[in-house]
């Protein structure tokens, strides 16, 4: 079964134990201590990858058929509730609207992501965990494990003039705490 690939697959990366903190039978966020910084949590989403995302007419992806899931560094203890609902709604998106996420996207969301934070919108990249857990190559497919960092849009549209590297030299030059969904805008 593939859920229970993905979840080995992080079990092998992350650290135990996880619990599960939002969603449905198909759908699920679970939530994994963050050993690099304590009082920190890991979100990762589970079924996301059932299906082959679409990729539009006119773009291109590294995948011809991508499947991903999600990974989310949170700091605020607080809001673990909402940001793995955000993070749920987030990973029903690609199937929702016909579309994909992948490595190097930048999605709005419209709003802020929690009451009183400036970011509102999200930036995909590769996670900061070890080469070998970006992908998880099953018996039928590749699937893909996505950071979701939350940004301001500023930063996504400088993200959108200036391309990734530039965004995450941006993060870099400012020593930002990129799971603090209430940390300042760099852009």
């Amino acid at each position: 079964m593939l859920e229970t690939a993905i979840l080995a697959h992080y079990g092998r990366h992350l650290p135990s134990p996880r619990r599960l903190v939002a969603g449905s039978d198909d759908l699920r966020v679970f939530a994994w201590p963050d050993l690099d910084t304590p009082g920190s949590t890991i979100l990762t989403t589970v079924g996301m990858s059932s299906q082959p995302q679409v990729v539009p007419s006119g773009q291109s992806c590294l995948s011809p058929e991508p499947r991903t899931e999600l990974f989310m560094l949170v700091s605020a203890q607080g809001s673990i509730p909402s940001l793995a609902q955000a993070l749920h709604d987030l990973a029903g998106y690609p199937r929702h609207n016909s579309t994909f996420l992948h490595w190097f996207h930048a999605l709005p969301l419209g709003q802020p992501l929690l009451p009183g934070s400036p970011l509102s919108a999200f930036y995909f990249t590769v996670p900061p965990v070890s080469a070998a857990f970006s992908t998880l190559s099953t018996f039928t497919s590749r699937i893909d494990i996505l950071w979701a960092i939350p940004i301001s849009e500023a930063e996504r549209l400088h993200f959108v003039s200036h391309g990734p590297d530039s965004l995450e030299e941006l993060f870099e030059a400012a020593d930002l705490d990129l799971s603090d969904p209430f940390r300042p805008c760099v852009a």
